[in-house]
């Protein structure tokens, strides 16, 4: 937490074993018991450093800063009593000593920020008003004796961004980054799941140009919420959600998962974090309505279902297999239970009527997206995808030209279903994610395919001028192809303010490329010889290079 001091400089306390602090159930019991409030959250960041290899940590009284006392004056209000409010700050430090001088950022592993209020009849509240925690990171020893920082594989946090924080007082502190996602917790009074829901969103993206940090305060002020009349028992529906998010100048995709039965949650859900942007997910019980952050997905190269699904001709049946069918996570953050946990991608796909189903399941979806953005991404992908396979149908390659000969006769002998009353069912892999114009131009520049080629300066140029600023790009590749070497054979551009109109009349896409030709549409569709024939490279999140750790 930036700029928020200590009022007094703290010490550094071991909490490796046989150290006092090295059993952080005392710790807990000490700044959050549970009858004070839901504690899970803080057990599993101080699981989080210790999976970490923690060695020290510092627990601060903090000097109140602006939030800190907007947080007391709002409780103050809605309960009619004067709350008193502390805050402390616990951080974690991977050291190889004890000494204030070996504190920096490269040791750093989180925070959590507790605040503490008095309520009337001697009751106490506590919650985590703000937390960062180091993305799961694994540290490798070398020959030296030194460690290398290395991310957790196959585990994709794409919404995360560095964070400034602090640790002493005013006068005797060490500033400090670190790179994670933001994690808060409600107090059930003056701000309830959603609340939270926002805050970690909208703070964790890097994609999202927001001036400055979220607060409760400032969804309270969007809503019109006073606290002095306003009990939010009921906690906020979708329509207050997307005011928020309308008030902060963004744009969101909504999807009723109950209402629109053709949707599937997780073909909602899987452009957005693959794109970097935050989503917001409403899940549902008998008994529990809830929201949880989506920031990212776990990759499994090895998942048997992704291919069986088509191969049996499993429920649901798709005429391609999407990306996701590989992911057997979304990562979270869920202000009840904490943050960079995984939600089995399973867990709550509704495979009956959401309204007949009494397990937990997927309800509704917001997405954020940037200004201009009305195509959502899955529909984005149905009509790439359709596009794509008339257009390999059609063409009849050269033999030399292998990678389109192969895409030819899979579709080929998938349309043969159709004599036999089957849908079309192919084994071509479709990935859908959002990108600016020069990112993708970035992405581009320098790339070499299989067969050794690279695209051409004009080719380069035509894509400059011809390319909308923003776009949703379906990657088309192979199921072997896209597991084994994370590459692709081609790219599908929609535009991302087409209407449904556009996209049934196949005008919303500009652009399309796979192995050797290229077609661009101005109306009608014109083609010519394309320079690249093999695969490349899949798009990365921020063009970051591969993991050092990738299976």
């Amino acid at each position: 937490m930036e700029g928020v001091y200590a009022l007094r400089r703290p010490r550094l306390r071991p909490c490796g074993p046989g150290t006092r602090y090295s059993f952080f159930f005392d710790l807990i019991d000490r700044v959050f018991p549970k009858r004070w409030g839901n504690n899970k959250p803080l057990h599993r960041a101080c699981s989080l450093a210790r999976k970490m290899g923690v060695t020290h940590l510092t627990i601060e009284s903090l000097v109140p800063n602006a939030e800190i006392t907007e947080e007391k004056h709002a409780l103050s209000l809605r309960v009619h009593h004067n709350v008193q409010t502390w805050a402390t700050r616990i951080s974690f430090f991977r050291l190889d000593s004890g000494h204030w001088d070996a504190i920096s950022s490269e040791a750093y592993l989180g925070y959590a920020v507790l605040l503490k209020h008095s309520l009337p009849k001697r009751k106490v509240c506590v919650h985590i008003l703000e937390s960062v925690m180091r993305s799961p990171t694994l540290f490798i020893p070398n020959a030296k004796g030194q460690t290398t920082p290395v991310s957790v594989g196959n585990y994709y946090p794409h919404c995360t961004r560095r964070f400034a924080s602090t640790v002493g007082t005013a006068t005797d502190h060490e500033n400090l980054e670190i790179d994670g996602s933001f994690f808060c917790q409600q107090n059930r009074i003056t701000h309830v799941c959603a609340h939270a829901a926002l805050r970690i969103a909208i703070n964790s993206s890097p994609a999202l140009a927001i001036p400055r940090k979220l607060t409760n305060e400032d969804i309270n002020h969007a809503l019109g919420i006073d606290h002095k009349d306003t009990v939010l028992n009921g906690g906020l529906d979708s329509q207050e959600i997307q005011q928020v998010l309308q008030t902060l100048g963004l744009t969101s995709h909504h999807a009723d998962f109950r209402a629109n039965l053709r949707t599937s949650y997780a073909s909602f859900v899987y452009p957005f974090v693959d794109s970097r942007l935050p989503l917001i997910l409403g899940i549902e019980a008998q008994d529990v309505q809830h929201v949880v952050a989506v920031l990212g997905h776990t990759l499994n190269s090895d998942r048997w279902a992704a291919e069986a699904k088509q191969g049996y001709g499993c429920y649901p049946i798709s005429p391609y297999i999407p990306s996701v069918s590989w992911a057997d996570h979304f990562l979270i953050n869920d202000d009840n239970f904490g943050m960079h946990i995984t939600l089995p991608a399973e867990m709550v796909q509704n495979l009956i009527v959401p309204r007949l189903n009494p397990n937990l399941h997927a309800a509704m979806a917001i997405g954020v997206v940037p200004s201009g953005t009305s195509l959502f991404g899955w529909l984005a992908e149905e009509s790439a995808a359709g596009l794509a396979f008339d257009v390999l149908a059609k063409t009849k390659p050269m033999p030399a030209n292998r990678w389109l000969v192969h895409l030819r006769d899979l579709i080929l002998k998938a349309r043969k279903t159709l004599k036999q009353s089957r849908p079309p069912i192919s084994t071509i892999v479709c990935r859908t994610l959002l990108r600016a114009r020069g990112d993708y131009l970035a992405a581009l520049e320098g790339v070499v395919d299989s067969n050794g080629n690279s695209l051409q300066m004009g080719e380069r140029q035509f894509l400059h001028e011809w390319l909308p600023e923003w776009f949703w790009v379906t990657e088309i590749t192979l199921p072997n192809l896209y597991m084994a070497n994370k590459r692709k054979l081609g790219d599908v551009i929609s535009r991302v303010d087409a209407t449904r109109e556009e996209v049934l009349g196949r005008e919303s896409i500009p652009f399309l490329w796979l192995p050797g030709i290229a077609l661009w549409y101005s109306g009608g569709w014109n083609d010519e010889q394309w320079s690249l024939t093999g695969h490349v490279p899949l798009l990365r999140a921020g063009n970051v290079e591969a993991p050092l750790l990738e299976w």
